[in-house]
């Protein structure tokens, strides 16, 4: 298809989803360099041309992809796309927002948004991605926001996103992620959201959220994670709300949260806690909301709630509390 000789060479938003395309023209978007949205959601491209976005040097945002809920339904499909032509974002250097969710991509080679130094959301989600590295991600020195939930990810080894020191949200749900371990988030110096909903993590080994000194939220709920020891947390000095909701956790031994002093929200619902004793939830200073709703608690020993100063909300319902 091709679609140049439109009516206005002034036009900035061209929207082309739902046209039933299969495949576009180099050429196709000759004479629209004042667009600024390009949109091919929902069609069924398998490839693209390498110089199609050649002339569209003043976009800013391009969307291939589709909607995804929070629930893993697609609601709005993407396009076939397997792979991305080596050059194709060479000459978008202001792009701000690139969707491809809801595709069919299954490996992203190095340096291929190398160019993309301005680029704030780049959504990756819905695909069958399953490895990432660090050469991945290389010059989106911008990048804010990162989407890869739905990506059969199931292993994150070395440092993959060493190199975003400007994001702040970083989506990895519905994946099959089993153990974290060593420092996969290194460099992640300004994120506040990380989120690890709905995968198979059984194990969280040493300390791999070190260094995320600005990360405000820590969603791990719905995992396989079977007890809380060590300090698996630290380092998380900004961290103001950790849900472990769903998850088969039967053991917390130690003081693991210690050194969550901002947190406010700890959400240990549906787990398998058989008690609690003192010395848990020490360090929790500016702790809230505490929720042990469902789970197998018997017995609180000691003074576990001792020194929970700004608490608020205690949840103990559905427990069989016998002293």
């Amino acid at each position: 298809m091709t679609v140049h000789g439109a009516p206005s060479v002034a036009m900035q938003v061209l929207d082309l989803g739902r046209a039933n395309l299969t495949s576009l023209d180099e050429n196709a978007f000759l004479g629209l360099e004042n667009v600024r949205l390009l949109s091919l959601s929902q069609n069924d491209l398998m490839q693209l041309p390498e110089e199609l976005l050649k002339p569209l040097p003043k976009l800013e945002k391009v969307f291939f992809g589709g909607i995804v809920t929070r629930g893993g339904e697609i609601i709005v499909q993407g396009n076939l796309l397997r792979f991305l032509p080596e050059n194709l974002f060479f000459y978008t250097k202001q792009l701000k927002i690139l969707d491809l969710s809801e595709n069919k991509l299954e490996r992203l080679p190095a340096h291929r948004f190398q160019e993309l130094n301005f680029l704030q959301t780049l959504d990756l989600g819905a695909n069958d991605i399953t490895q990432i590295s660090e050469e991945t991600f290389a010059g989106l020195t911008s990048l804010q926001t990162l989407k890869l939930g739905l990506t059969n990810i199931s292993e994150i080894s070395g440092q993959p996103f060493a190199r975003l020191s400007s994001l702040q949200t970083l989506d990895l749900t519905w994946n099959k992620i089993s153990q974290i371990s060593g420092k996969p988030f290194a460099g992640l110096v300004s994120l506040q959201t990380l989120d690890l909903y709905r995968n198979e993590i059984s194990q969280i080994s040493g300390q791999p959220f070190a260094g995320l000194a600005s990360l405000q939220t820590l969603n791990l709920v719905g995992n396989e994670i079977l007890q809380i020891s060590g300090e698996p947390f630290a380092g998380l000095t900004s961290l103001q709300t950790l849900d472990l909701t769903w998850n088969k956790i039967s053991q917390i031994s130690g003081q693991p949260f210690a050194g969550l002093t901002s947190l406010e929200t700890l959400d240990l619902t549906w787990n398998k806690i058989p008690e609690i004793s003192s010395g848990t939830f020490a360090g929790l200073k500016s702790l809230q909301i505490l929720t042990l709703y469902v789970n197998e608690i018997s017995e609180i020993s000691g003074q576990p709630f001792a020194g929970l100063t700004s608490l608020q909300t205690l949840d103990l319902g559905d427990n069989t509390i016998s002293q």
